[in-house]
This record gives C-alpha cells, structure tokens and sequence, in this order.
C-alpha cells in the first residue's frame, strides 16, 4: 500500500537542512516507509550516516514528524556511562574512545 508522505513544519526543516548524501539516504528510507509501515515507528540508520526519523501511520498518510541524529548505541547492561563511545575489554573493563579522554 502506498501512502502520501506528510511532513510536520519542523519535520521538513530538518529534512531541508540534510547534505545531499544524508537526504538521499532519508529520501530512500521514506519511500520504503510509506510503501511498508504499518504502525507508528522510529526508523534508524545503519553505518556512518546516524540518522533516525520518527513517523506515525495514519489511513492514507504516513506523517513525518522527526528527524535527525540517532542516539549512540544503547548502553550494555554492564557499561557505566550510556551514549559514550567506549569498547569493552572483557571481565567488568571498558575503554572510553573520546579523544579528549585518552
């Protein structure tokens, strides 16, 4: 089923403000959105690009209402500081990738 694309005001500003790689990628992600989704949902980047748009389904319209930067990944249960960039090192250890830190 396609659906129309609907963005919210703040919605297309961010998509307006995208380089032309990111936007593509959006673009591309939309499209398949719209064709596809059934339910409300945050849809979210793979590789370097970090990017998440937040989207309601409606009848006839999938309505765009957030995007912008992925959050960094999800803390393990066993990592002290959440949305750091850090590599575990075994037994309880992890490294922080900051280079301010090292």
């Amino acid at each position: 089923m396609i659906r129309d694309l609907v963005f919210v005001e703040t919605a297309r500003t961010q998509f307006e403000a995208l380089s032309g790689e990111r936007k593509t990628v959006v673009g591309k992600a939309l499209l398949k959105i719209a064709q596809e989704a059934n339910r409300h949902g945050v849809w979210q980047s793979e590789g370097k690009h970090r990017l998440a748009v937040t989207y309601e389904v409606h009848t006839s319209a999938v309505v765009v209402t957030n995007i912008g930067a992925a959050p960094s990944s999800p803390a393990g249960l066993r990592q002290p500081y959440q949305g750091m960039d850090m590599r575990h090192q075994g037994g309880g250890r992890w490294i922080h990738l900051n280079a301010h830190e090292e």
